[in-house]
């Protein structure tokens, strides 16, 4: 986590973007940092050789045949290299330039032939360090399998005295039933993708509250149809509270969830379990709680989300956690937490080769370790031939302004045409296991977002 400008700073969201501007890095600053918005950021001090890693964005495997290129402070082209069998590439990065990664590779799904374009791009590229950049690397041809359903008929007992009707039952990666029957059928049930087993829980109240729980795990994924009774006795349960200050007028809603893993490695996540307290507005502090099985896992997950507006475009202030348990009570202050974006946020689109995004946040709240950004734009209808799609990456700043960097010759169908229709969200983002910016380059990808604060603000063109 990274303090900035005389603010602290503290997971899409995402990996996302960070950006160019027109006079060369990231435009624009911290005012408190005394710089100005149109200042050139950089200098000798962040110049320097790099290790430009190319990922997938989906499977984050490392990518061959991609584009690196070298951009000077105006954006335009200086070199490119293709990355070789270690999708990595080392390149001498000057005052004031930076690195985009780019790939359009044509492939076949389900039999109809599609084109993934992508280009990511980091600015002010501290030197020495490691970037992790994604492009769109699919297998050339591929046939999405058909999935195999089966019928899951889950009946919940218990023998815990007094007993309320209710019985929440759930299957891993399933929405989850809730009631007062104490059997429930989950139909067609496709269990968790690439898994051949799954987890199932049942839960009871007494006197209105969660008090006991059942479960069995790892039941093979096998046959038509299955047939699971739990007795729900183990009254292990764990609850769970989390206050929230300083919620900001005018905020839509807020909702808190949790969920947990039976191993280490439990490939089904922190989704096997969730229960979740969803509030309406307003309200300027909020308590929201969960209860939960406790003991005997491994891992747990905790999130918040704030909806701040959802017109003219969506702002949210969100946190994510996991860990080997949670706090029995904790404090989340979005606006604190994390800086929240002002209703300002534009997409500039007079030159269509090179369309510009500024953003500008408030004063509050910690900046964290980058702003992140990501644009695709294509013709509407959502056409996969020619949908593009840019992620940046760059230091966290109050304001600032993106400019997408000139191509060379062969990747200009990455560029945007008079009709295509933008989609945009930005995002200021706190790795919690990240220290600065740097460290954010190099991990980012794999650390995800899975201790994260951030706020998202997004916006249809």
């Amino acid at each position: 986590m990274a303090d900035s400008a005389g603010s602290s700073g503290s997971d899409q969201h995402p990996s996302d973007a960070g950006a160019p501007s027109a006079t060369g890095g990231i435009g624009g600053a911290d005012a408190s940092a005394g710089m100005g918005p149109n200042v050139d950021v950089g200098g000798a001090e962040n110049a320097g050789p790099v290790t430009v890693r190319v990922m997938d964005r989906v499977d984050h495997h490392l990518v061959s045949g991609a584009s690196v290129l070298l951009h000077d402070a105006s954006g335009a082209l200086v070199s490119e290299v293709l990355t070789g069998k270690t999708g990595m590439v080392r390149v001498d990065v000057a005052e004031g330039q930076f690195v985009s990664a780019a790939l359009i590779k044509d492939y076949v799904l389900d039999n109809i032939p599609r084109q993934a374009r992508m280009i990511s791009t980091a600015f002010d590229i501290p030197p020495g360090v490691t970037v992790e950049l994604l492009v769109d690397d699919p297998a050339v041809k591929t046939t999405t399998p058909t999935p195999k359903t089966i019928d899951v008929k889950v009946t919940v007992n218990t023998s815990i005295a007094n007993a309320d009707t209710f019985r929440l039952i759930q299957l891993s990666c399933a929405p989850a039933y809730s009631g007062t029957e104490s059997t429930f059928t989950f139909v067609k049930y496709a269990g968790c993708p690439g898994e051949t087993s799954y987890n199932a829980y049942g839960l009871i109240k007494v006197a209105g509250k969660l008090h006991a729980f059942g479960a069995t795990y790892l039941v093979p994924f096998t046959g038509t149809s299955n047939t699971i009774v739990l007795d729900a006795a183990n009254t292990d349960l764990a609850s769970y509270q989390l206050n929230v200050k300083g919620v900001p007028p005018g905020t839509q809603s807020v909702s808190f969830g949790t969920g947990i893993a039976r191993d280490k490695g439990d490939p089904f996540s922190i989704a096997d379990f969730s229960n979740s307290d969803f509030v309406q507005l307003p309200s300027s502090n909020l308590t929201l709680g969960a209860t939960m099985p406790g003991g005997n896992f491994a891992r747990y997950g905790w999130h918040g989300q704030m909806r701040l507006s959802d017109s003219p475009f969506y702002l949210d202030s969100l946190f994510t956690r996991s860990g080997p348990a949670i706090p029995a009570t904790a404090t989340w202050s979005p606006v604190l937490d994390v800086a929240a974006f002002k209703p300002t946020f534009k997409l500039e689109t007079s030159d269509m080769r090179r369309p510009m995004l500024s953003w500008d946040l408030t004063a509050e709240g910690k900046l964290g370790d980058a702003i992140a950004q990501f644009v695709s734009w294509g013709p509407a209808p959502y056409d996969a031939k020619t949908q593009t799609n840019w992620a940046v990456w760059g230091p966290a700043r109050r304001t600032g302004s993106v400019q997408l960097p000139e191509l060379p010759e062969h990747l200009v169908a990455l560029q945007p045409q008079g009709a295509d229709v933008f989609n945009t969200t930005a995002s200021n983002l706190d790795l919690v296991d990240v220290d600065d910016y740097a460290g954010f380059l190099n991990e980012h990808v794999e650390l995800g977002t899975e201790n994260a604060n951030w706020t998202q603000l997004g916006d249809y063109h």
